[in-house]
């Protein structure tokens, strides 16, 4: 399948300034296509890099980097490394400046370390 912009929504979260902007999306497509190269390029007048996306497919919960915008490409970054299942699990992932708790695939909460 491809890139639904009607599953994608941004935060408040950066807008108006230089910090990344924080945005989500949810698809019933895989991790392996979600991630592939240009999945996103339908955003590449919105994301800049350094943005980021939680993302929740059809077989796992993302956090994913964005690391390449231009007229024709969108890249992104798993940068958590580990698949955490889309449903019946809770995971908190510590990074060095925020705590973020991933309940049933949706992001719950996002703290300042």
């Amino acid at each position: 399948m491809a890139f639904d912009r009607d599953n994608f929504s941004t935060s408040n979260v950066g807008q108006g300034s230089a910090a990344p902007k924080l945005s989500t999306y949810i698809t019933t497509d895989n991790k392996a296509t979600t991630i592939a190269a240009d999945y996103f390029v339908g955003l590449n007048g919105f994301l800049t890099v350094g943005d980021f996306i939680f993302a929740v497919t059809s077989d796992a919960s993302l956090m994913l980097r964005v690391s390449k915008v231009d007229s024709d490409e969108v890249d992104t970054v798993d940068i958590v490394g580990t698949v955490v299942p889309a449903t019946g699990i809770t995971d908190t992932l510590v990074g060095a400046t925020e705590t973020i708790t991933i309940t049933n695939g949706i992001v719950t909460a996002i703290a300042e370390n």
